[in-house]
């Protein structure tokens, strides 16, 4: 006799529900991301990635990670280059007060 718990047993409800522990920022992602990312730097990373469908998990995290990270530093490079850009204004408009004294 199958075991009911109360919870939806639709297949995609279940799909779902499994692949939402996995999304980028879940503490099952954290846990996983430590242990490969350590399996890595220890070269061990070979008997993680015989886990079912976790090679592919893995190669997807880091892509994010990776592009994640770009995306930061593009952002830092723009708000630098817009902070330098108002210290310019900044420093003309001193500069005519300056002359118009």
């Amino acid at each position: 006799m199958p075991c009911y718990d109360g919870r939806p047993s639709d297949a995609e409800f279940m799909r779902d529900s499994y692949m939402a522990e996995f999304r980028h920022n879940s503490e099952l992602a954290q846990w996983l991301c430590a242990i490969c990312t350590w399996s890595e730097k220890d070269h061990t990373l070979e008997w993680v990635l015989n886990i079912p469908g976790l090679a592919t998990w893995w190669k997807a995290h880091k892509r994010r990670d990776e592009l994640k990270e770009v995306a930061e530093k593009n952002r830092k490079r723009l708000e630098l280059s817009q902070a330098e850009a108002a210290l310019k204004q900044a420093k003309a408009r001193l500069d005519a007060l300056k002359r118009t004294k």
